[in-house]
């Protein structure tokens, strides 16, 4: 497998996924007609892998790179795609440049079995010719709502059912503290059929990093997340984690949303649902129709027993997770109210704050 360009030196870059599959039904952001071909190689790489290819390590030992992980090869193609671009901005139709970047990507790519080469050149045509008008600046580079698969993982020496009936304790044997019997489970959201491998990687790493529970500690512990929306590019976790020391009688427990953007794989903060200047509407809102959720049933805020009001000085780096119908504000114990209240959910109907929502994000009429 050789290109029809060769490439000198591999550039290093931040690798951004973009689909471009008008299957997925993309929202669309406007972009400047200075797209590099930096921008664009990574772009016709990535629309190969959608369109059903794949970059072997022959694409790295190609290039002289030698990595051989997912995102190296990917790296290491678009090293090659880009001076392709150059080549083919100069051929004087259309249909060329697209044969130039189409013999190209023949050799850079392996077609797995079940992918049909004649859907995969018509897929990729399609790509290709997009992308030249991105470059030229006549069209605009959609962001996708990519659909996931999720399952659940979980483990431990009980299950969910039987957590906290167990008689652990503690010894102490004049030299050091022996634990007997500590109870744990976790269950926690794995996802697959992300088009980009590495960021999916990512995610599950995310998530098990804080679910997950290697080897049992002096005490009872359960870390349960809950997946609660997986649209418009958010994957929102409501995680609830609960912490029995065998030789102390208290419970610390804690609710806390897990939040990742699922394009690029990274934390989706709360601040990004929203305009500019959304906090004091926000507060408004919170503090006149908020509903604190308990296991004891739902209570609107300004009708609770429990005193508590919502700054704008509260909303930095607000912990938070999306369902279907509300967005959640949660605050850990002893934040809001006295230890024995426990965590505080906040929960806002989304109707009440459509108008401040980020027209291009989750909670945008066009997402619910």
């Amino acid at each position: 497998m050789r290109s029809a360009v060769s490439s000198s030196h591999i550039r290093k870059r931040t690798i951004v996924l973009y689909a471009f599959l008008s299957a997925f039904g993309a929202l669309t952001k406007p972009v400047s007609a200075q797209t590099t071909l930096s921008e664009a190689a990574e772009m016709m790489t990535r629309a190969a892998i959608l369109c059903g290819a794949s970059f072997g390590t022959s694409t790295t030992v190609q290039t002289g790179n030698d990595s051989d992980d997912v995102n190296g090869s990917v790296t290491a193609a678009a090293s090659i795609v880009e001076d392709t671009l150059t080549v083919a901005l100069e051929a004087t139709s259309r249909n060329e440049q697209i044969d130039i970047v189409r013999t190209t990507l023949d050799e850079l790519t392996v077609l797995p079995e079940g992918v049909e080469y004649n859907e995969y050149q018509s897929c990729i045509e399609t790509q290709t010719r997009f992308i030249f008008d991105v470059i030229g600046g006549t069209s605009s580079i959609p962001i996708p709502e990519i659909q996931l698969s999720v399952d659940m993982i979980s483990g431990g020496n009980t299950s969910r059912e039987n957590f906290g009936s167990g008689v652990g304790y503690v010894e102490d044997d004049g030299e050091n503290l022996i634990c007997h019997g500590a109870e744990f489970y976790f269950e926690y959201p794995r996802v697959s059929g992300h088009p980009d491998l590495l960021v999916q990687s990512r995610i599950n790493g995310m998530v098990s990093s804080l679910l997950h529970i290697d080897d049992p500690s002096c005490a009872d512990e359960i870390r349960v997340g809950e997946l609660k929306f997986n649209r418009a590019n958010l994957l929102s976790i409501r995680a609830f984690t609960s912490v029995e020391p065998l030789d102390a009688a208290l419970v610390w427990q804690d609710f806390y949303g897990i939040n990742i953007n699922v394009v690029d794989g990274n934390d989706f903060h709360f601040r990004d649902l929203f305009v500019r200047g959304f906090e004091q509407q926000l507060v408004d809102v919170v503090n006149t129709s908020g509903v604190l959720v308990g296991p004891y049933g739902d209570v609107r805020i300004n009708d609770s027993e429990i005193w508590i009001e919502i700054s704008v000085e509260n909303l930095d780096g607000q912990d938070f997770y999306v369902d279907e119908h509300m967005l959640h504000l949660l605050y850990p114990q002893r934040t809001l109210t006295a230890a024995s209240s426990g965590p505080v959910d906040i929960a806002i109907d989304l109707r009440y704050i459509l108008d401040i929502a980020d027209p291009d994000g989750p909670l945008s009429t066009g997402s619910l």
